[in-house]
């Protein structure tokens, strides 16, 4: 939990650089823990393992959703509304339908964009960075290399 709370206090103390949606799963993980710190071991298991995945036709909805305009602001209770479920339903069942957190897919989505967009050198990466959704070239950059290990003016030169 501490680690959560540190997280969450970086991001507001730098102005939320990754995004609502980054900050509302970590408040829901805070959340989640604080619960399951309460919780006996059975309970533990069952809060993770009980329930099933998104249907296929709500999870097509959000994954849709979230196509249309991967550099939008993107909130849990958007993406719950556009799946019919509750926030906290929402997470889990999208959790288990794709393996990641809706902040994760959000992220990938946005680094697929960029990374086709590096290829058309004229584009700077700050304008890279605002049409894929990042706050700044700076977040692009810091979360490029996160995924990939290069930084992404490395990534194109190698193009």
């Amino acid at each position: 939990m501490q680690r959560i709370i540190l997280l969450l206090m970086e991001e507001v103390e730098s102005g939320a650089p990754s995004g609502r949606l980054y900050a509302e799963s970590l408040a829901h993980a805070l959340a989640v823990r604080f619960v399951l710190s309460g919780a006996s071991s059975r309970k533990k298991e069952d809060l993770y393992s009980s329930g099933s995945a998104l249907p296929k036709h709500a999870l097509r909805r959000v994954l849709e959703f979230i196509d249309e305009d991967v550099s939008a602001e993107l909130s849990l209770e958007s993406l719950a509304d556009a799946s019919g479920y509750s926030r906290g339903h929402f997470l889990r069942m999208f959790h288990r339908a794709t393996g990641i957190t809706p902040h994760q897919y959000v992220i990938k989505k946005r680094l697929d964009r960029a990374i086709a967009l590096f290829k058309r050198r004229e584009l700077s990466l700050a304008y890279i960075a605002a049409e894929c959704g990042f706050s700044s070239q700076a977040h692009l950059t810091r979360t490029f290399y996160e995924h990939t290990g290069v930084t992404p003016g490395e990534y194109r030169r190698a193009l």
